[in-house]
This record gives C-alpha cells, sequence and structure tokens, in this order.
C-alpha cells in the first residue's frame, strides 16, 4: 500500500523539543500504513540521535537516517530522495501539529481531488502558551480557479506562503521539475516555494487547525538576523529578478514574491541603512510589485518620509510589537 504522506523532519540541535515534535505527528488518528515519518539527524552533536532511534523501534512508520552535518536545505533535500509517500509534507523538529489533524488533510485533499498544491495552516506559539494566528484562511473559490487566477491570488495576500511546511506538496511534483532547496543559503523557503508553486497547476487548501509554529527559540536560525542572512535576501531577490526577465508569461508573479523578500529585508536590516543603502534604493522599484497593505505602507511612508526614516520606523514598530507580547 502506497503511503499517502511522507513527513520529513530535519533535525540538528533541538533535543528539548524533539520528543514533543515526534509525538504530536504520532498522536494521529491516521493508520501507520497511510504515512510515514522521516527523521534526518543532521549529524546533531547532542542526543538527538539516540532519541531519534528509540521511537524507531517503537513505531513501524518512523525511518531515521543519520547523516554528516549539512544544513537544513541539504537535510530537507535528503529526505526527499528517501521519500515514499504520495505527498511530501515538511516539520521543522522544533515545532509540532495539532493530534489528529492529518486525518482531516488527507480526506480535505482527496476531497478536493488531490491538487499538487495543498496549502495548510499555522499559529504562532510563545512560552506560557500564548497563540495567535499565523496567515489567513486560504480562499479555495480563488485557488480552483486555474493555474493564472491561483497565482494572481496568491501574489495579493498580505502572506506570501513561504515556509515549506506552509504546504503538502505531491513528490512527482518536486521529482519531475527536480525541485530541491538550495544548500547552504538561509531563507531557502523563498526561491523553493516560487518554483513549486511556478511548476503547479492544481491548488487546494485546508484551513482547520494544523501546525504550531514555535517562536523565539533559543539557538534557533529564526530568532537572529546575521549579515549571512541579509547577504542571502539580497541573492534570492536577485535570483527573482533574473528569472522575472527570463520567463516574462509569470514576471508579475515573479516580481511579486521578490517584493514580498524585499519587505522581509527591509524589516531585518534593523536600521543599518548606511551599509546597504545602495541595493535599497536601487531595488525600491519592487515596492509597487506587490499589491497588499503592508507594501502598500511602506510605499506610502517611504514617499512621505524617505527610506532611512521608514526603515526606522519599521525598527520602533517591531521593538513595540515584541513588547506588547
Amino acid at each position: 500500500m502506497e503511503k499517502y504522506i511522507s513527513i520529513i523532519v530535519p533535525i540538528y540541535k533541538v533535543e528539548m523539543y524533539l520528543r514533543e515534535c515526534i509525538n504530536s505527528l504520532l498522536n494521529q488518528n491516521l493508520s501507520e500504513e497511510q504515512y510515514e515519518i522521516l527523521l534526518i539527524d543532521d549529524g546533531s552533536p547532542d542526543c538527538c540521535g539516540d532519541i531519534c532511534d528509540e521511537y524507531e523501534k517503537q513505531y513501524k512508520n518512523i525511518f531515521v537516517f543519520h547523516k554528516k552535518n549539512g544544513g537544513l536545505s541539504d537535510a530537507r533535500n535528503y529526505g526527499m530522495k528517501h521519500a515514499q509517500g504520495k505527498y511530501v509534507l515538511f516539520v521543522d523538529a522544533d515545532d509540532f501539529i495539532e493530534p489528529n489533524s492529518l486525518r482531516k488533510i488527507v480526506l480535505n485533499c482527496k476531497k478536493q481531488k488531490e491538487p499538487e498544491i495543498f496549502f495548510l495552516k499555522a499559529e504562532k506559539v510563545y512560552d506560557g502558551s500564548k497563540r495567535e494566528e499565523y496567515d489567513s484562511d486560504m480562499d479555495i473559490n480563488e485557488l480552483v480557479k486555474g493555474k493564472e487566477d491561483s497565482l494572481n491570488y496568491i501574489s495579493k495576500r498580505k502572506m506570501y506562503p513561504t515556509s515549506a511546511w506552509s504546504k503538502m506538496v505531491k513528490k512527482e511534483l518536486l521529482e519531475q521539475n527536480k525541485i530541491e532547496f538550495i544548500l547552504g543559503q538561509l531563507s531557502e523557503d523563498y526561491i523553493w516555494s516560487m518554483k513549486v508553486y511556478l511548476s503547479a497547476d492544481t491548488f487546494g487548501c485546508y484551513n482547520g487547525k494544523y501546525y504550531c509554529y514555535r517562536q523565539s527559540r533559543e539557538g534557533s536560525i529564526s530568532s537572529f538576523v546575521s549579515k549571512k542572512h541579509l547577504k542571502d535576501l539580497i541573492e534570492i531577490i536577485g535570483y527573482m529578478e533574473k528569472e522575472a526577465n527570463r520567463n516574462k508569461k509569470n514576471e508579475v508573479f515573479i516580481l511579486s514574491c521578490a517584493a514580498y523578500v524585499y519587505k522581509i529585508f527591509l524589516w531585518s536590516i534593523n536600521g543599518e541603512y548606511t551599509i546597504y543603502r545602495d541595493f535599497i534604493n536601487q531595488r525600491k522599484y519592487l515596492l509597487d510589485k506587490r499589491n497588499n497593505p503592508d507594501l502598500y505602507l511602506i510605499n506610502t511612508c517611504s514617499k512621505l518620509f524617505g527610506l532611512k526614516n521608514t526603515i526606522n520606523l519599521l525598527k520602533l514598530y517591531r521593538k513595540l510589537k515584541n513588547r506588547s507580547r
């Protein structure tokens, strides 16, 4: 019997959270025959490897792979090569999923005639069990109109669904189009997701509770912004610009993706305008390439106060928002 879902879990230095993650994947009313859990130990120096082996001995649908450390992208690519399911699903090892959510996802996916991309819902989870919505519901009526309308809808949403864990993807689509994560790149989800969307023809969604996205974990890549991260964001935007110039048919969608990454870049530089001034000014045209409230507000502020002052306002807003949590 073919597995319906292959859940790929890259693992590195997360022993404090790993059991909660794996237990959440097991706490599902879906038979072992229907899904597999691939635990990719990416050379973790702590006890993660031992924890994985412990679970593999107890459950028939858990498969452990120990490999030399190669980073998140390498671990995800490794998992995709070993996945046997019809669909691939990514879960970060410091996050977890809602109990009995997988069966609902499978039922809804089949009901929607098994689209190539199946979007899923997430909540941010903070210490003390505080939660908040990560993204608004997807509009199924917009997703089923056809590829062009689906891409247009995605390009106008406030949130561009970039995270690998934000959707379930047919393995066949990834294999046929040779879509992998770029090795060594931070924010590797941006280009990977764009390629996935451009390659797909059919889209669907499930808006029920599913993914629990842990916030502010000490030591996590997303808990700080490094110069490497900013450098990679610049490279990602450059890649998307070249792709937009090459792929004129989807130019509008690709530039909307670049505009979203540009927004993230402005959010992330923490007022260091002088260092990145030339790049910021050369790419400000991207503020007009994505039609959503965030970009409109940043664009308006930049015209009124200048980009430098707008970036400082973003920095202040970020501080105030973090204090309110």
